[in-house]
């Protein structure tokens, strides 16, 4: 098993309830399994605010990292595996005036 920590903010800190969960992944799961697996336990509401209806994928307003490297800069993207210790950050981009 590999143990890992996720931080989600702001809208997504709301929906889980928490500012940290620890969590045990099987070894070789990635990143993407891991959201499927947030998704699955926090449900439809979590699904809705992570995935762009139209195209499947994350709102490009999240940013996903992974120990601090963000998911759209590593080779594999977020078939990236998981490492013991891991600690990935869900942050959604902010803007304003």
């Amino acid at each position: 098993m590999v143990a890992v920590q996720v931080k989600p903010f702001y809208n997504l800190r709301q929906i889980i309830g928490s500012s940290i969960l620890e969590m045990s992944m099987e070894e070789g799961a990635t990143i993407k399994a891991l959201l499927e697996q947030l998704m699955e336990i926090y449900g439809l509401k979590l699904q809705k605010a992570l995935i762009d209806p139209e195209t499947g994928a994350i709102h490009s307003f999240y940013r996903i990292l992974v120990t601090g490297r963000d998911v759209r800069l590593l080779d594999r993207g977020l078939e990236t595996t998981l490492k013991d210790g891991d600690v990935i950050s869900l942050l959604q981009a902010i803007s304003g005036g």
